[in-house]
């Protein structure tokens, strides 16, 4: 084994004289945790452990570092304390954590989730499932990483539909212990990451009493201590998987393990000592319901993890992007890449959707601290459930097209390891099926919509998630009109109006939809909703777009500098107007455009695209990512152990070119 000391990463330098400075847009993007954010960059820029290293790795050393790695940010002061700013339930403590999440998450995606899993997700589930006396007993020593843990929940048989799993815990009444089962080999606990290191797991399993199934719970199982695994316990490594090397996940099963009867989570349920079975909340279903949403911290987590590694990614390009050089007007001057107009439109799009997804993530953290400080259980807030689950599948899959757009937009600059892009493609594909396959998650969306919607439609009032539905969207529904010669195709009313619409229109007709398949056809409703879940995952994806434009829209109107505000609103109309693009075929259908509109709507798209351009390479570097996470030679940092780099030439003007070589 390497030891970490010798994995330190190449030395490297910025190209540039200086790194770039506070911007005025830097400090609005950080916003109230901007000097939290500048510590963290610092943390991370000054420590040579957090420096990338590609070449001469094997699987055991990536995971090695990942692990070091992890420990050395969970020892930092502000990471160690934040588990007890959630226990105390902090009035900030989600936007905060989710703060720490981000920034780490430029180190490497591996990195992330293993102190995620290692410590925030296990010690997350003590404090949302398990007593106040639990937690006293655990927390702390999680704190001081005296032991570390797993989150184990998925099993082979069974991911997204965690009701039906099979492992089991079943009550012994005369010795006062759970024995914790696998009986099946679909039952084996699978992708359970830290699975080589950690000391105890969170594992679910159907709570079995007088042979009755009370439905999936969650146990605190010794797994191993410093001799070895614990009788019963068996761990099978996973291996080499697409991406995300450096996290030891795999499968663990149990035989007839067992464990005392107070290692049950029981904040929402508990058996006691006679084997009774004692809950405020009776019905199973709702119980389970339940306990799942209290972990909804998690899935916004790979939200922003998701945003993050977009940022890195992007930055990467951009900058590629205003170096790299290629043909030109006449044979003496070369044009940089970025002025094309081909690749304005592949990177400027995404580049307004990163914001976009940035200012919704902030969103959906703010709900969350203030539901809770004014008293609320986000775990029976369902709103804000369907929302954080939108939010995670739209940011997770924008990350990984990201990624293959930046990869195209890097050329073959862009699959050299030593570039990250590549790496990242492969680190960020398990995103759209961790933490809830977004497809699934989607459905959830809709379900919440329709909840709502069936509720308040008789009162013609509504609120919430609905309250979009105002007077003039309901005349626009119906007379299927809604000129945009009334409002200009770049104002905020006509591109609100028209995400607004659009998802009105999705949430009528499928209601509809619905009902006719049921009461006319006969059909019994699960048969129903299958025929039905495209249309629910369309209006899932209409409902999540129209919050993102809306949240960045407030964002860009709360802005106090100029100059920032107006290279925000650009990014902004370019984002909204750009979903309405990519749906003009729909707009179309519904009469909501006419041809005219949609090509108008093109001629738009790509002048912003054309004008956010000339100041991408100023919201990148505001971005501040620190110089060892960017590491990208294209991107301007420089190597001394690569002899096949691209080395930028300053042109007369003092900026930064590459140099084509053909």
């Amino acid at each position: 084994m390497v030891d970490v000391g010798e994995i330190q990463g190449a030395t490297m330098t910025q190209l540039e004289e200086n790194s770039p400075p506070v911007s005025l847009l830097s400090k609005y993007l950080d916003g109230e945790y901007h000097q939290l954010k500048e510590e963290l960059r610092q943390f991370i820029g000054n420590n040579k452990l957090f420096n990338m290293q590609y070449s001469n790795l094997n699987m055991q050393e990536q995971r090695y570092l990942a692990h070091e790695r992890a420990k050395a940010i969970l020892r930092y002061p502000a990471s160690k304390n934040q588990l007890d700013e959630q226990a105390k339930g902090s009035m900030d403590y989600m936007k905060k954590s989710l703060v720490l999440g981000e920034i780490f998450a430029f180190i490497d995606p591996s990195t992330n989730v293993k102190l995620g899993v290692m410590v925030f997700l296990f010690g997350g589930a003590i404090i949302n499932l398990g007593s106040p006396t639990q937690v006293e007993k655990w927390l702390g020593p999680l704190k001081d990483l005296q032991y570390t843990g797993m989150f184990a929940m998925t099993e082979r048989g069974h991911g997204s539909n965690v009701r039906c799993i099979e492992t089991e815990a079943t009550y012994d009444f005369y010795k006062q212990e759970f024995i914790i089962n696998t009986p099946t080999r679909s039952a084996h606990k699978m992708f359970i990451g830290n699975g080589l290191h950690g000391e105890y797991a969170i594992v679910f399993a159907q709570l079995i009493l007088n042979k009755k199934s009370k439905g999936p719970h969650a146990f605190i199982v010794p797994i191993r201590n410093e001799n070895g695994l614990y009788p019963g316990v068996t761990v099978v490594d996973l291996g080499l998987k697409e991406g995300m090397n450096g996290v030891d996940n795999c499968l663990l099963s149990f035989d007839h393990v067992r464990i005392p009867r107070e290692y049950l989570l029981n904040k929402y349920a508990d058996v006691l000592s006679d084997g009774s079975y004692v809950t405020d909340i009776v019905s199973n279903s709702a119980r389970f319901n339940i306990m799942l949403a209290a972990l909804i911290g998690t899935r916004l987590a790979v939200a922003y993890h998701s945003t993050a590694c977009i940022s890195v990614g992007l930055t990467i390009a951009i900058r590629y992007a205003h170096r790299r050089v290629q043909f030109g007007p006449n044979d003496g001057q070369e044009m940089p890449i970025i002025s094309y107009q081909t690749h304005q439109i592949r990177l400027m799009p995404l580049l307004a959707k990163y914001l976009s997804l940035y200012f919704t993530g902030r969103y959906a953290a703010s709900l969350i601290d203030d539901h809770q400080n004014s008293g609320g259980s986000i775990a029976t807030n369902r709103e804000i459930q369907a929302l954080v689950s939108g939010i995670k599948a739209y940011a997770s899959w924008a990350c990984i097209h990201t990624m293959q757009t930046c990869r195209e937009c890097t050329g073959g600059q862009g699959f050299m390891a030593e570039n990250r892009i590549a790496g990242l493609k492969g680190d960020v594909d398990v995103f759209v099926t961790y933490e809830g396959d977004n497809t699934v998650l989607l459905q959830q969306v809709a379900k919440e919509l329709l909840v709502q919607y069936r509720k308040e439609f008789t009162q013609g009032k509504f609120s919430g998630m609905l309250s979009f539905l105002t007077k003039t969207i309901s005349t626009s529904l119906q007379t299927s009109s809604l000129v945009p010669q009334i409002h200009g195709i770049t104002t905020n009313a006509f591109i609100a109006n028209a995400l607004k619409f659009r998802e009105a229109k999705l949430l009528q007709t499928l209601a509809a939809r619905l009902m006719n398949k049921v009461q006319k056809d006969g059909m019994d409703s699960f048969s129903a909703w299958n025929e039905c879940l495209h249309h629910l995952n369309t209006l899932a994806i209409s409902h999540i777009e129209r919050v993102c434009y809306e949240q960045f829209f407030i964002a860009v109107k709360k802005c106090p500098y100029p100059g920032p505000r107006s290279m925000l609103s650009k990014c902004c109309k370019l984002y909204g107007l750009h979903c309405v693009y990519n749906d003009r075929g729909w707009y179309l259908e519904e009469s909501l455009i006419n041809a005219k509109v949609a090509k108008s709507i093109r001629t738009e798209v790509l002048k912003l695209c054309k004008e956010v351009s000339e100041f991408s390479l100023e919201i990148v570097n505001s971005l501040r990512i620190p110089d060892n996470c960017i590491h990208a030679p294209i991107a301007g940092i420089n190597h001394d152990n690569t002899s096949w780099l691209f080395m930028p030439k300053v042109d007369g003007n003092n900026n930064l070119r590459m140099k084509s070589k053909l």
